[in-house]
């Protein structure tokens, strides 16, 4: 959360933000009736408020209604005769990917969805301590950030009067950051009007919305189909290509060998002639090989 913060309405401390992890809460506290220069209550709220959510982070109802009652019993314990001090107040909250605000007294919050308007209060609720009565805060329950850049503006009723929500739109399209904006929205404002107001910008990074759930399991059965069908695929392929018989020829069963194709025909030799003239027509028969004469002994040698 990147948050920028302006108020010539008392001490700085009035406006506080703070953020851990993606947990961020931004307070806007405006006393009423205080010491001029002297805003100890309204300091004091703002601090509690980002001490205790920061602690315990929580957008329910009842952390929501906690937080209130604080506020509440620190005023009271400030409260004198001689000053009757009230409080405005405006809290935003996220935790995660939702977020929450509450208001009390005249002040106002925008929610920016790209740049365009999208909800905000109507600063009816009376402020905190006051005569009036107390009644609950004005606000929305725990609502998750619209896909996109979400931005918010927080601001006095005095900034509110002045500003029309179509200028707001319009400095938000040219600014790049937080104190861009709150530049732009100040330098509008004090052009003209007078009134003392308090001003704070929050930007929030653009989130990637979460795939639902049906969607993450339908896929992954998709997947799972995909693999078992090209696993039978490649098994029928196997069994085309590697030569497991002819058509109508079961595949050799488990534990046994692989029937193996016949060897090719080889030529038979050629047949010998029979003896005796015999053979085929019109060729000549070949003579019988001449048996060898016996060799004489040689005549003895007169003595």
């Amino acid at each position: 959360m990147n948050t920028a913060q302006y108020t010539n309405l008392g001490r700085p401390e009035t406006i506080q933000s703070m953020t851990r992890g993606k947990n961020s809460l931004a307070v806007l506290a405006i006393g009423e009736n205080e010491p001029q220069n002297q805003e100890m209550i309204a300091a004091k709220i703002a601090s509690g408020f980002v001490e205790s959510y920061l602690r315990r982070p929580s957008l329910k109802d009842e952390a929501i209604q906690k937080m209130t009652e604080f506020a509440h019993d620190a005023l009271t314990q400030q409260q004198s005769a001689s000053y009757p001090v009230a409080c405005h107040l405006a809290v935003l909250a996220t935790l995660g990917n939702q977020f929450r605000w509450m208001t009390l007294g005249d002040v106002r919050i925008y929610h920016f969805v790209n740049g365009q308007i999208m909800r905000s209060n109507e600063g009816s609720v009376p402020p905190l301590g006051s005569r009036q009565g107390e009644k609950r805060p004005d606000g929305i329950s725990a609502t998750d950030f619209s896909q996109g850049e979400n931005s918010f503006l927080i601001c006095s009723g005095s900034f509110a009067r002045a500003v029309r929500e179509h200028e707001m739109e319009n400095t938000l399209s040219m600014a790049d950051s937080a104190e861009d904006w709150l530049r732009l929205l100040r330098e509008l404002y004090e052009d003209r009007a007078e009134e003392p107001f308090a001003l704070q910008t929050v930007f929030i990074p653009a989130r990637r919305k979460r795939m639902p759930k049906k969607a993450v399991i339908a896929i992954c059965i998709a997947l799972v189909v995909l693999a078992v069908g090209a696993f039978f695929a490649m098994g029928a392929l196997r069994r085309k290509n590697g030569g497991e018989g002819g058509p109508g020829q079961r595949p050799p069963q488990q534990g046994q060998e692989m029937p193996q194709p016949p060897a090719p025909p080889t030529e038979p030799p050629e047949p010998e002639p029979p003896q005796g003239g015999g053979g085929n027509p019109g060729q000549k028969p070949t003579k019988p090989p001449r048996p060898e004469q016996p060799t004489q002994p040689p005549a003895p040698t007169q003595p």
